[in-house]
């Protein structure tokens, strides 16, 4: 009998992988968004709704046997929980590893969580308020950093870009080799919750990549992206004092967490792999990340990552090493 899936987004990045990954197992699925991120996969039902109105589910029809959602702010969650609850014999929660409260070390599905926030709460706040409204019969899915093909955050794919881009030319890394980092590949992710909503799971687990280390995503990422050239180490207090901020934004270098938030590096993964997460080689991801960084341009205008100009500037900040 073919399943019904109502994917509470679908249009963007991982909805969209996730609305793609039903679709592949077979299932009749449905997307509600309002669609200003892109569109849902061929052969999904569309349907247009805002979250944020009283309306939001109306042209909605019948029941299914997996609802997932991905959303961050808690009236949406608790809007279609109290509206759609009744009507899905299994809710998916897409959560975050921000939610704990201390993110210095390693983390576990229990560990402390902080308190939960309102819509206008930061990122972490937001999603613990949301995992509360979905209740303990749902699943939770605590994702930690997703890269792959599409990354709208750009932070997967800067230094495989920049790297090829540069060829024998130096670049620009973090010291911090040894900083523990988990990547976690969209379409692994997304095909293992839908896997998991099909076997009825529930409860909290972590999606999260392998453990390992900056310094050997940036080793793999050099190997991909045949850099020939230096890789300049600039240490955390040289970046921040010439401007450069960690994780994500404006002026940032990717994979760089300062050790209040290294803890996202530590996500323990035995409940995962209890429950068959199977996660492709970091090489294989990378590879297929250049190859959209390359059809996009690598030189666009980037929400992650230093400018070259800027990288550029902070290399002749060594004596001219660029």
């Amino acid at each position: 009998m073919t399943s019904r899936v109502l994917i509470l987004g679908g249009t963007a990045w991982l909805g969209r992988h996730l609305a793609a990954a039903a679709l592949e197992r077979g299932a009749a699925v449905t997307c509600l968004a309002r669609g200003e991120s892109g569109s849902p996969p061929d052969g999904v039902e569309w349907v247009r709704g805002d979250r944020s109105r009283p309306d939001a589910y109306d042209e909605l029809d019948g029941e299914w046997d997996h609802v997932i959602d991905v959303a961050r702010v808690p009236s949406h969650v608790a809007s279609a929980v109290a509206t759609l609850r009744g009507r899905a014999a299994q809710w998916t929660f897409i959560s975050t590893g921000s939610v704990y409260a201390d993110q210095s070390v390693p983390l576990h599905e229990d560990s402390p969580l902080l308190p939960a926030g309102d819509d206008d709460a930061e990122y972490g706040s937001a999603k613990v308020a949301c995992e509360q409204f979905v209740g303990p019969d749902a699943l939770v899915v605590r994702a930690g950093l997703i890269v792959g093909p599409g990354d709208p955050s750009d932070r997967g794919g800067y230094y495989v870009a920049r790297m090829s881009a540069a060829r024998e030319e130096p670049v620009v890394v973090p010291a911090v080799r040894d900083q523990p980092m988990q990547m976690v590949d969209v379409r692994d992710l997304a095909g293992w919750v839908v896997e998991l909503a099909d076997r009825g799971v529930t409860g909290v687990v972590h999606g999260a990549g392998e453990r390992t280390t900056v310094g050997h995503l940036l080793d793999v990422s050099a190997q991909v992206a045949e850099h020939a050239g230096d890789r300049v180490e600039f240490s955390p207090d040289e970046l921040t004092a010439r401007g450069a901020n960690p994780w994500a934004g404006e002026r940032s270098l990717p994979w760089w967490l300062p050790t209040s938030h290294h803890g996202m590096g530590r996500m323990d993964d035995a409940r995962a792999l209890q429950l068959g997460l199977e996660r492709r080689p970091i090489a294989a991801t990378l590879t297929d990340v250049l190859a959209d960084e390359q059809q996009r341009g690598v030189d666009r205008p980037r929400r992650a990552g230093l400018s070259r100009t800027d990288e550029l500037e902070l290399l002749h900040s060594r004596g001219g090493q660029a």
